[in-house]
């Protein structure tokens, strides 16, 4: 009697052989669907994705090109370096890639700052790691930093306005603002040891004169020397050079100028020519250690010793000491006096705190 039901239909039906995922390796069907992918992606006349180089395409290529000598002189293993750098370089790209100011629609000014802000951090993240490698700052760093640089900001409305030539003027410019960076940063420490500062006083020393030098972009007493300079250019450099001594001077008195440049610390003709001869140093056409927006338009510096430099610092002891509030430095001007009537520095700094001032 033949069915009558769905069911009695569905149970009368032969068993038909049906596979089953578990029937095979899941190996196997990833191969058969990669396999179909790319069949598809091939006839496109595009390559698979998966197959594409991990990270920033061409940075590689570029790195050995840049670090092959250096590599061989160095006796170090070229690829291992590349990866080492290239994982630096490929960190701070990840970060300025999501930068929301790239995706501003705005001037070539703008994508200066973010060319220029992007090869600070890379070179400052290639130089950590590489610390100890002399042949650093010999590089061209310029090739792979401008293959990451157009990776960076493909797409990024910020350079809609931009020049293909004008990055790699953005990417010369950012290397060099780095390498200058450093260098006075070098300059100044050796400049304090050259001066006579104590070992004890080095960390504290340096970080007063350093932020002194980034405080008088500003602050310099600018155009005090108009009129007085033998040009307007020289003039600049004066008013910078003042206004970097005087900070320094108000920063570093007590911590430094008191106690940490030798025998004869804490009396003022010591300390003038502490100054004196720490700012020769600094100033000399050999160092050179002056804002390069001031020496592009001097062209060169006076040759040392540059009289202005000891002129300036009893300028500047007086001022402080015999200014009080009115140059900002009560405080400073106070202990200066009540030392040059003989008193100790501690004492009269505890007088200074009965009234207030300390």
């Amino acid at each position: 009697m033949p069915p009558k039901t769905f069911k009695d239909k569905a149970a009368a039906a032969p068993e038909e052989s049906v596979e089953t995922p578990e029937d095979t390796s899941v190996s196997e069907q990833v191969a058969a669907a990669l396999a179909t992918v790319e069949e598809v992606v091939n006839a496109e006349g595009a390559p698979p994705k998966w197959k594409k180089q991990w990270g920033i395409e061409g940075l590689m290529e570029s790195l050995e090109a840049a670090l092959a000598e250096v590599a061989a002189a160095d006796g170090t293993d070229l690829t291992e370096l590349c990866k080492k750098v290239q994982q630096k370089i490929t960190k701070a790209s990840s970060k300025y890639a999501k930068d929301e100011r790239a995706y501003l629609r705005t001037t070539d000014t703008l994508a200066k700052v973010l060319v220029e802000e992007f090869v600070d951090a890379a070179m400052g993240a290639i130089s950590a790691s590489l610390f100890d490698k002399d042949w650093f700052t010999k590089v061209d760093w310029s090739g792979p930093l401008l293959t990451a640089s157009t990776y960076t900001f493909q797409g990024a409305k910020a350079f809609q306005r931009t020049l293909g030539p004008s990055i790699d003027q953005h990417i010369a410019d950012g290397i060099f603002r780095y390498q200058e960076e450093e260098r006075i940063n070098n300059v100044m420490y050796k400049a304090l040891e050259s001066s006579g500062v104590q070992e004890t006083h080095m960390k504290k020393a340096s970080q007063h004169l350093l932020k002194a030098y980034d405080e008088a972009f500003v602050k310099a007493p600018y155009g005090s020397h108009d009129g007085v300079a033998a040009s307007a250019e020289l003039a600049l450099l004066q008013d910078f050079v003042k206004g970097w001594m005087s900070e320094f001077v108000t920063r570093a008195w007590m911590s430094v100028l008191e106690d940490g440049i030798g025998a004869s610390s804490g009396t003022k003709d010591a300390q003038v020519l502490f100054v004196t001869v720490l700012f020769q140093y600094l100033t000399g056409p050999e160092i050179a250690c002056i804002p390069s927006g001031i020496l592009s338009r001097l062209g060169s510096l006076p040759a040392a010793p540059w009289n202005f430099i000891g002129e300036c610092a009893e300028q500047v002891f007086t001022e402080i000491e015999e200014g009080g509030a009115a140059t900002g430095n009560a405080k400073l001007s106070m202990l200066m006096k009540r030392k040059a009537s003989g008193e100790s520095t501690e004492g009269a700094t505890k007088k200074l705190r009965i009234v207030g001032m300390a």
